[in-house]
């Protein structure tokens, strides 16, 4: 994630009043003097072997937003903070890693093989968190539950987040300290700055609430693993998310509630975060058939994973969460066909994308062109419409009819034989004719729906067709054509 660390002085720059200014150094920068603010021409003649890099907003803020996803195996709740911070809510995960102290270790730990040397701090308030990580003596802080106030005394007043121009105000007025703002009644800030000043300080104190919101939705449930070594193994990956399946689904199983998304999580050593995202229609109960689908997407995304690739950390969150709704069966309900057929539904989008799997929905039209129409498949949708009663149709029917040659008697008998695809049939049985009529209302609007006669044909060898006359010949309609429609199994 981060390049090879550069031994010499370093710095960002961005354009300025007068050229070009120093936004940021390195230790080396300025172990030599050279600091924020400082014009590059003048920078280059105190450290003539200064090395400078254009800052690129853009890119600091994708890579600040790739941090803090990388950030989701600490907590769900993460969200940038602009330019340089990250916000995380550990509240009720801190246990999990030995304790507050502890947290912040491993946080500082996992930062450091990134290469990213970071400023940490654990508070009650967010407000308090960002003035010591921020104007801190320590590089780590962690202010006991309730200590907010004696803890940020000492703190000059731009700890909390004020404005530049209030914060230099207050400090020509003698207020140089957080602890100064405390006894002074709000009501004498309000006169000259407003509510910035109280509003930040109450927040700082816990006495006003502060609202974060995370960067994506906090899951309904989840939960996650750590390894002391990275794997990266398909089938140690399968593995690891049946685990984290068997976990989720106990604690849906114990609340009477089902999930329709589930979302795993691989966070990489090396900082990189990959996802793989199952989603079903109907409520997700079935422990089995959620692992059964992540083994499916795992399996066509196995090529995708980069070669270095090895997560230490896993986390599945669960969404769309619902209630279980128990209803009482029917001896004469015909659903158990739908059920059956929803985990499969389920498997083929996993493995083939949630649009390359349809169905058939039936029309009420006696045209076989029309009496059907495909759909994306939804599990727990069942297919729409019914076909009225008609005589049994082929199990497969061609994309549209293709011409035939064939020698019949007429007006109303089967051919005796035909050639399709140049090959020549007999017929040796016959059934029909099935007459379908035109629909007159479609008749000039897309196709020839004149009048058909259809017969079930089969041949010596056993093959069996469904073929139709087109026209009548007593209504004097244009001469009759035979065509191939569809073959039965």
């Amino acid at each position: 994630m981060a390049a090879e660390p550069h031994e010499g002085p370093l710095a960002l720059t961005h354009s300025g009043q007068g050229g070009d200014r120093l936004i940021a150094v390195n230790e080396a920068a300025g172990a030599q003097g050279l600091a924020p603010g400082l014009l590059l021409a003048d920078a280059r003649a105190m450290a003539p072997e200064l090395k400078s890099l254009a800052h690129d907003a853009d890119a600091e803020a994708r890579g600040l937003e790739r941090l803090a996803r990388w950030c989701g195996r600490f907590s769900p709740w993460v969200s940038p903070d602009p330019p340089d911070g990250l916000w995380l809510d550990v509240t009720g995960t801190t246990h999990l890693f030995g304790g507050e102290a502890a947290f912040l270790e491993t946080l500082d730990a996992a930062l450091g093989r990134l290469r990213l040397c970071a400023r940490l701090a654990m508070a009650d308030t967010p407000g308090a968190a960002w003035a010591l990580a921020r104007f801190g003596r320590e590089a780590m802080s962690c202010i006991p539950a309730g200590a907010q106030k004696t803890s940020l005394e000492g703190l000059p007043v731009a700890a909390l987040r004020l404005g530049e121009a209030v914060a230099r105000q207050l400090e020509r007025l003698g207020l140089k300290r957080i602890g100064q703002l405390y006894d002074i009644a709000p009501l004498s800030f309000r006169s000259r700055f407003g509510r910035e000043v109280t509003r930040r300080l109450n927040q700082a104190l816990g006495r006003e609430k502060e609202p974060i919101s995370p960067m994506t939705p906090e899951p309904d449930y989840q939960a996650s693993l750590r390894f002391p070594e990275p794997i990266g193994l398909l089938s140690d990956v399968n593995a690891v998310a049946d685990i984290l399946i068997t976990r989720v689904m106990a604690c849906l199983a114990a609340h009477g509630k089902g999930a329709r998304g589930f979302l795993l999580t691989l966070y990489g050593a090396t900082g990189g975060v990959f996802t793989v995202e199952v989603k079903t229609a109907a409520l997700g109960t079935d422990g089995e058939h959620v692992k059964r689908l992540f083994q499916e997407r795992l399996r066509v995304l196995e090529n995708r994973f980069d070669v270095n690739f090895g997560a230490d950390a896993f986390s599945l969150q669960v969404s769309a969460v619902e209630r279980l709704e128990h209803r009482q069966g029917d001896i004469a309900d015909d659903s158990s066909g739908q059920e059956n057929i929803d985990p499969l539904i389920d498997r083929l989008r996993a493995r083939l994308g949630r649009n390359a799997v349809a169905r058939l929905n039936l029309r009420e039209s006696h045209i076989p062109e029309r009496a059907a129409y495909a759909s994306r498949a939804e599990a727990g949708v069942k297919p729409e419409g019914r076909a009225p009663a008609l005589a049994p149709r082929p199990l497969l029917l061609l994309p549209r009819p293709e011409a035939i040659r064939a020698i019949a008697e007429v007006p109303d008998y089967p051919p005796h034989r035909f050639e399709w695809r140049k090959v020549t049939y007999e017929v040796a049985r016959a059934e029909g004719p099935e007459r379908v009529s035109a629909e007159w209302w479609r008749e000039n609007a897309d196709g020839d729906f004149r009048t058909r006669d259809y017969f079930r044909v089969e041949a010596p060898q056993g093959a069996r067709f469904w073929i139709f006359r087109l026209g009548l010949n007593e209504r004097r309609e244009a001469p009759c054509q035979w065509f191939m429609h569809g073959l039965f199994p």
